[in-house]
């Protein structure tokens, strides 16, 4: 699996789990004292990376909707099937 597409998964796992635990991920941003902190503890909750916790802080809303969240799965999934192998 080439770079790039391990760190898009990463990502999309990311806003994924976020996804399903949203009142928590709000939860930690609003206890934070500033952003480094709210990266931390997101990174933390989500068992993820610093960039994969940004990514999460910086999504907007409206693309988690039902919909929004079917095309990230989407796209998980085709490039899972794609590259096979371990995600960072």
């Amino acid at each position: 699996m080439d770079d790039d597409v391990r760190h898009r998964l990463n990502l999309l796992d990311a806003l994924l789990a976020a996804a399903e635990r949203p009142h928590e991920v709000l939860d930690l941003v609003l206890s934070a004292a500033d952003a480094e902190e709210a990266t931390a503890a997101v990174a933390g909750a989500l068992g993820t990376s610093p960039p994969a916790a940004r990514a999460v802080l910086d999504a907007q809303w409206r693309g988690l909707t039902r919909q929004g969240l079917q095309r990230l799965h989407a796209e998980r999934d085709d490039l899972r099937a794609r590259a096979p192998g371990p995600v960072l």
